[in-house]
C-alpha cells in the first residue's frame, strides 16, 4: 500500500506467518478527510446524495457490463422490455411482504409521496414527471424498495430458485450495479412501516469499507498476497498476486471512514502490538537479511554443521593433547 504513513508501518519489512509485515493503524490513526462532514454526514443532508449514471467513456468499453440482466431497481432501467418479467414478480413479492403488517399499497404511496422531490434529487439524470408519471414513479419506488428491504431481511435469494439458477445469479449481479440503486432513506422509510418498533439500534459498522481498509493496510506487495493466499485467508481468482495488490491499493485510494465505524479496530491493535515486539522485529529482520532465498537455509545448515565439526575436532584435539601429556609424564 504505497501510501501508508510511518505510524502505520513497523520497522521490519517481510510479512510472514509469525511476523506481520505492516501493522494496521489503530482507531486514532484511521484516514479521515479534512472536512469531518464527509466522514459523518448528517442524515438531513442525504437528499444531496446522487445516484450516478455510468460515464460514457466507461460504458462504451462494454455496454452490457452496466446493464441489468433480469431486474431493474429505480428509474434508470425501468420499462425496459427484457426486464418486464420481474415487474410482475415484484408485485407478487410485495403482497407477500405486507401480509403480516396488513398494510395496503395506498399507505405506502402516501408515506412515500412527500419524499418524491427528495428522491428525484438523488439521481444524476433529471426525472421529469407529470401527474400520471408521478403515480407510476411512486409505485415503482414502493415495489422496488419493499423488494430490496425483504431481500435484506431474508438475507438470501432462495425464493427465486423456481425462476431458475441463472436468474438468482444474474440478480446478485444486477443488485450491485451503480445505476440499479435506491436512496437509502427510501429503504429506511419502508422498513419503518413494516417494522415500526425494530428495537434498540445497534452500532452501525461499515463492514465492507472496514474489510477493504484492513486488507489495504496488510497488503503492500505481491509477497503479502502470496502469504495470505497460502494461509487460506484470501482466494486469488485474478491469477496474479500483483494484480490483487494493485486492486486493493486502488480500491482504497478514496475511502473515508471514522474511527468509530472501523469494525476491525481490536484486530488492528493486536496486529500493531505484535509487530512492535522486539523479538518479532528481530526475527523478521533476520529472515529478510539472511534467509531471503531458498538456498539461505541450506547455506546456514552447512555453515552450522561445519562449525559443529570444527568444535568437535577442537575438543578431540584438546583431549588427545592432554592424554599425550599424561603419557609423557
Amino acid at each position: 500500500m504505497g501510501r501508508s504513513s510511518p505510524e502505520m508501518t513497523p520497522s521490519h519489512s517481510d510479512i510472514e506467518k509469525g511476523d506481520v509485515k505492516h501493522g494496521v493503524s489503530s482507531s486514532q490513526e484511521k484516514m479521515t478527510p479534512e472536512n469531518s462532514d464527509l466522514a459523518n454526514p448528517p442524515y438531513e443532508e442525504e437528499e444531496s446524495t446522487i445516484i450516478f449514471k455510468v460515464p460514457h467513456r466507461l460504458r462504451e468499453v462494454n455496454e452490457k457490463a452496466y446493464e441489468p440482466n433480469v431486474i431493474s431497481i429505480g428509474p434508470y432501467h425501468y420499462r425496459k422490455p427484457h426486464l418486464a418479467r420481474m415487474e410482475n414478480f415484484k408485485k407478487r413479492w410485495f403482497k407477500k411482504f405486507v401480509e403480516k403488517p396488513h398494510l395496503r399499497i395506498d399507505q405506502f404511496r402516501e408515506t412515500t409521496r412527500p419524499l418524491v422531490e427528495k428522491i428525484r434529487n438523488c439521481y444524476e439524470q433529471p426525472l421529469h414527471l407529470d401527474d400520471e408519471d408521478e403515480e407510476e414513479f411512486l409505485d415503482m419506488m414502493v415495489y422496488d424498495g419493499c423488494f430490496v428491504v425483504q431481500l435484506i431481511r431474508d438475507g438470501h435469494l432462495r425464493g427465486f430458485r423456481k425462476l431458475g439458477q441463472h436468474v438468482s445469479c444474474d440478480m446478485r449481479y444486477d443488485l450491485l450495479l451503480l445505476e440499479n440503486q435506491l436512496p437509502f432513506f427510501v429503504l429506511l422509510t419502508l422498513y419503518g412501516m413494516i417494522e415500526p418498533n425494530p428495537g434498540p439500534e445497534g452500532h452501525f459498522y461499515l463492514l465492507a469499507t472496514s474489510a477493504l481498509a484492513f486488507f489495504d493496510k496488510l497488503i503492500n506487495t505481491s509477497k503479502d498476497v502470496e502469504l495470505l493466499r497460502k494461509s487460506g485467508i484470501i482466494d486469488n481468482l485474478l491469477g496474479n498476486d500483483e494484480a490483487v495488490t494493485q486492486m486493493f491499493n486502488k480500491l482504497c485510494n478514496s475511502i473515508y471512514y471514522s474511527p468509530e465505524d472501523f469494525y476491525y479496530n481490536e484486530i488492528a491493535n493486536q496486529v500493531n502490538e505484535h509487530c512492535k515486539r522486539n523479538w518479532n522485529i528481530w526475527k523478521a529482520k533476520l529472515k529478510k537479511d539472511y534467509f531471503h532465498t531458498p538456498w539461505s537455509p541450506i547455506s546456514f545448515l552447512g555453515a552450522l554443521v561445519l562449525l559443529l565439526l570444527t568444535i568437535i575436532q577442537t575438543i578431540f584435539s584438546i583431549l588427545s593433547y592432554n592424554q599425550q601429556r599424561q603419557l609423557d609424564y
